[in-house]
């Protein structure tokens, strides 16, 4: 009976170690948003804004006026940020409103305007990304390529649905 039971040990000690392998294999290759704030990080939306052309500017979302979120992939190295139903900004304005828009959507629980940093699988900072979003899916198609999946709408309209109009008395 003791025999049995060590034996029975071993193999839920192996199957144990081959699940985490495999859930460590599974996580591999994907992207991750982390908080661009405290004392060390000196980046802000402002200092994006002032310096977009330094950046391949794309933003997602419903259509120009509801955006969901904006990405700043740097141009001074030799990777990507690409993605389906990500759209270029080409100019100053059209960002600079972008921004507002995003600033200004309410807040939905934990969903509020915030600047996260963009970090490939080996921490390597593609870029950021200014949304209400605490996270998105992203992936690293190869050693320099990080494909983000569509945000279609931002979360004020995916958590709580499109606002209702008023009924006029």
């Amino acid at each position: 009976m003791r025999r049995e039971m060590m034996m029975m040990r071993r193999w839920m000690l192996l199957i144990l170690i081959f699940l985490m392998v495999l859930l460590v294999m599974g996580c591999s290759g994907y992207a991750r948003l982390r908080l661009q704030s405290g004392p060390n990080e000196t980046m802000t939306i402002e200092k994006l804004k002032e310096n977009w052309q330094s950046y391949h500017v794309l933003y997602a979302g419903l259509e120009p006026n509801v955006p969901s979120a904006i990405i700043f992939d740097r141009k001074d190295d030799d990777r990507e940020i690409i993605g389906e139903r990500w759209w270029e900004m080409k100019d100053a304005k059209t960002l600079s409103d972008t921004i507002e828009w995003i600033r200004h959507q309410p807040i939905v629980g934990p969903y509020y305007p915030r600047l996260w940093k963009i970090l490939g699988p080996d921490d390597y900072l593609y870029g950021y990304m200014f949304t209400a979003w605490d996270h998105a899916v992203m992936h690293q198609v190869d050693d320099k390529t990080l494909s983000v999946l569509d945000l279609p709408m931002p979360p004020f309209l995916a958590v709580n649905g499109a606002p209702q109009p008023r009924e006029s008395n």
